[in-house]
């Protein structure tokens, strides 16, 4: 029978399980803005929030925000966080769609992706994974979650669950 490949590095995966949840609890935080801002039915919101990429719902949040309360400090500070969280996404993306591959050494992982745009062209990332690279993506992710739950309390006072 063959091993589980990655039961040599339990710490890397139980990162990988960690940041994976910090960001469906970010996720989570956006759409439930986006609800507040749609109305007074969270389904609606749900309906809509479902239906779009991660990156689109930061879009709509951004754009949703800037209507109800347009040229606000508030929008400003929403903004902020917003940049944060694509910039923290894209290092996610980075880590939870890459190829994974044991070192020699023990609990030594790598990473691997490969990539091809029109100008650069074909490129090949491999590099060690250390367990702190995958923590400070967990991290920064729990903080812009802390962050926007605390700009809502600020700023939209509805609790949507």
């Amino acid at each position: 029978m063959r091993q589980p490949p990655f039961k040599n590095v339990p710490e890397h995966m139980q990162a990988l399980g960690e940041m994976t949840a910090s960001f469906a609890s970010l996720e989570s935080e956006v759409s439930q803005l986006i609800w507040i801002l749609l109305g007074d039915d969270p389904k609606v919101g749900q309906i809509v929030t479902v239906q779009l990429s991660f990156q689109r719902q930061l879009d709509l949040l951004g754009a949703l925000f800037k209507h109800k309360f347009p040229d606000s400090q508030a929008a400003l500070e929403l903004d902020q966080i917003l940049a944060g969280i694509s910039t923290v996404e894209q290092k996610r993306n980075v880590l939870t769609h890459s190829q994974f591959i044991l070192g020699t050494a023990p609990n030594s992982l790598f990473r691997y992706k490969a990539t091809a745009k029109r100008s650069p062209g074909l490129k090949n990332q491999f590099e060690r994974l250390m367990v702190t690279n995958i923590t400070e993506v967990t991290d920064q992710l729990n903080q812009l979650a802390n962050e926007l739950y605390e700009f809502q309390g600020r700023y939209l006072r509805v609790n949507v669950l």
